[in-house]
């Protein structure tokens, strides 16, 4: 059985935390150097991107132009209201209209 003295523990406890410290402080070096390389090719990147021609985007599809935002639009829904196998109440396709 090995008996420590609490001065030894303290000690070794201590080396234990420079010894961490050190290493999360060449991490953190490491990560800097890759943040400030990373930040660099992103700059190069937007300005590629700046001289390439705007291709439309799946997204912009999706989405009426902002034009039509504020007019009519009508869309046919299937809806039906209550519980399955009880009945319905309304139609079951009606015409759902945004003003």
């Amino acid at each position: 059985m090995y008996v420590f003295s609490r001065n030894h523990i303290l000690s070794c406890l201590i080396t234990s935390c420079d010894l961490q410290y050190h290493l999360l402080k060449e991490q953190i070096a490491k990560l800097k150097v890759t943040e400030s390389s990373l930040v660099k090719e992103n700059a190069l990147l937007r300005e590629k991107c700046k001289l390439l021609p705007q291709i439309p985007s799946a997204a912009s599809k999706e989405f009426p132009p902002r034009s039509t935002l504020g007019q009519r639009t009508e869309v046919e829904t299937e809806l039906r209201i209550g519980c399955p196998g009880r009945g319905t109440h309304g139609m079951s396709s009606h015409l759902y209209t945004n003003q």
